[in-house]
């Protein structure tokens, strides 16, 4: 945990299955290249900093949980008015 940064109140929750992971790049550092909010130049020259990269995977995890809870909640929707 990095000074003055403020824990997020969720834990994500783990793959039912083993994911894969690349052999040769750092997946947390790629995230935002693979999600397509970075490019790998932007990566590479400096156009973002330390915080930048913590600030985008905090907002990825954080979108991703919205995401889970709004399916979460469609299908119990689904299922109650079945």
């Amino acid at each position: 945990m990095v000074e003055g940064r403020k824990p997020l109140d969720f834990t994500p929750p783990s793959a039912p299955y083993l994911v894969a992971d690349p052999a040769n790049v750092d997946p947390v550092l790629f995230a935002p290249i693979m999600a397509h909010y970075w490019t790998q130049k932007e990566l590479k020259d400096g156009t973002y900093s330390y915080l930048d990269l913590l600030d985008i995977l905090e907002m990825m995890k954080v979108e991703n949980e919205n995401r889970r809870r709004d399916y979460d909640h469609e299908k119990n929707r689904r299922q109650i008015h079945e």
